[in-house]
Parts: C-alpha cells; structure tokens; sequence
C-alpha cells in the first residue's frame, strides 16, 4: 500500500509489522484520509470564489451592443419575408373582417331600425287616419281577375276617398292602398304589399282615369259608395 501523504511504498515485512500507520512519515491512513475527505469541499469553494472574483475583475458588467448591419444571403432574406407574410396573413384576415364586417352590421342594424321606425308610423297613421271596417267588407270583382279583395280601412276627405284593402289569392295575403276621386272618376295606381305597414301612401301618387271592368274599379265603385258627389260610372 503506498502513503497518501509521502507516497512511500512499504515492503511486505512493514507492512506486516505496521499495517495502518506508515513506516516512513508516521501518519495513520484511515485518520488521513478522514481528514483530506473533510477538507476537499472548503477548498473546492475557495477555489470557485477565486475563480468567480477573477472573472469579475476581467468582466465588470455587460456592456451594450448595437447592431449596425445584418448579413444575409438574397435568398435567405426572401426567405424570411416570405415566412413573414404568411405569419401575417391571419392578423390582416382579423382586419379585413374588422373594417368590412362591421360597417355592414352597423349599417345593417341602422337600416333594419329605420324600416322597423318607418312601419311603426306607418300602422299608427293608418289607425288614426282611417276608419278600420270590422268585419272587412267583401269587394265583388269579376271571377276572371283571379283575386278577391276586401276593404279593410276607409278614409273620406270631401270627393276624396282613400281605401285600404286586402287581396286573398293562390299565393297569399297582400295590402294595397288607393286613393279614388269620386267625382273625377280617377283615382291612384293600387301596389300591393306583403305588408299592410308597407303599403305605399296613395295620396301623393298620379291619377289615372279608373276604367270599367277592372279591379281598381270595382274598389272605387264601393269606396265612393257614400259619397255625395260622384262620376257617372260610379252611380
């Protein structure tokens, strides 16, 4: 066995002689190595604080760095920018709908009031301004015109008289309103309406001479039915 300290190598005979304590430098090897085992790790971090202090001393502190120019190859830049497009795409989809969608919900949200504001008028105006008919009245029209219309709604301003009505057909329930002059014997275009609240004020609409034998006829002919004053193809 060699000494851990003087690194003498004793021979069979000392060793047999003194097989724990060195023959050379005296010391016991168990309690040696006890000690450089007990000893090793305050030198180790010693060592390191040395070490780091040094590292201090040759590096004080980060300094600041300014980049003034990249080198990259053509392609390489395309590259990127091309990567960097497609990573774009979804944020400018965000905008696109962004500045699209929401014009067009507002618009359409403004339109939508509006129309809703428009009909509410409309029926209380219909209310107020006419005499509401209940039952409605069945108008008699020839069989051939194909619809049937009942007078709902009934309005007289001296000659003047304004009807609303109700066509039944095939293909649904529809308004109309007409404004008749009694006496001229001519009266407004009737346009029909999926809804009464969207039925065209007559009034300010052209006259035309209302012609026997046609629906606007036969809706005059029963408007002016009282009337004082009337044409002579409404007696």
């Amino acid at each position: 066995m060699t000494c851990p300290k003087c690194g003498y190598e004793p021979t069979m005979a000392e060793m047999q002689r003194s097989p724990n304590d060195c023959v050379s430098c005296g010391i016991n090897y168990e309690g040696y190595t006890r000690k450089t085992a007990a000893q090793g790790p305050a030198s180790l971090g010693i060592e390191a604080a040395a070490k780091s202090a040094e590292f201090s001393r040759r590096y004080p502190g980060a300094a600041p760095v300014v980049i003034i120019d990249v080198n990259m190859r053509f392609w390489s830049m395309v590259a990127f920018m091309v990567k960097w497009a497609i990573a774009s795409i979804p944020a400018l989809l965000i905008i696109m709908v962004l500045l699209v969608g929401v014009p067009l919900f507002l618009f359409g949200f403004v339109d939508s009031y509006s129309g809703y504001k428009d009909r509410s008028e409309r029926r209380a105006e219909i209310s107020s301004a006419h005499s509401k008919l209940d039952p409605p009245q069945k108008i008699f029209t020839p069989s051939e015109s194909g619809l049937d219309y009942w007078l709902s709604y009934l309005s007289a301003n001296g000659d003047l008289r304004t009807a609303i009505v109700t066509s039944l057909s095939s293909s649904g329930t529809r308004f109309g309103e007409i404004t008749i002059d009694c006496l001229s014997g001519t009266g407004s275009e009737l346009k029909l309406s999926d809804r009464i609240d969207s039925t065209l004020r007559s009034d300010s609409l052209p006259k035309t001479v209302i012609h026997e034998g046609t629906d606007r006829f036969y809706i005059a002919f029963r408007a002016c039915r009282d009337a004082p004053r009337k044409h002579v193809t409404f007696q």
